[in-house]
């Protein structure tokens, strides 16, 4: 049994999984409706500098946090972001069951 092949036999199950194709489905109507992906790039923004700030050890205020679910808010009220984020998590999902299977290997 060839390592590689499995590996490749893998990449091809979740190119056909209902998940992965769930996922580029949303990702494109997405990229289409220039507002959503906009909203969608302005919230990760906000939301990764609100994480690279907590792992330095600086405080986040309440008011930050209350912005960035506020903005997710709004992000769910337009169809092609809600139906991408929700997809974009289902396949982050199983990329990290996945990960975790496989790091099994080294304990």
């Amino acid at each position: 049994m060839n390592p590689y092949d499995k590996a490749r036999e893998l990449k091809q199950a979740i190119e056909q999984s209902d998940v992965y194709k769930k996922f580029t489905e949303a990702k494109t109507k997405m990229k289409e409706d220039e507002s959503a992906s906009t909203m969608v790039d302005d919230f990760r923004e906000k939301q990764f500098d609100m994480q690279r700030r907590e792992l330095l050890g600086e405080e986040v205020k309440e008011q930050e946090l209350e912005k960035i679910q506020e903005l997710y808010n709004i992000l769910n009220m337009n169809k092609n972001a809600a139906e991408y984020l929700n997809a974009e998590f289902n396949y982050a999902r199983l990329m990290q069951d996945i990960s975790e299977i496989l790091a099994e290997l080294t304990e």
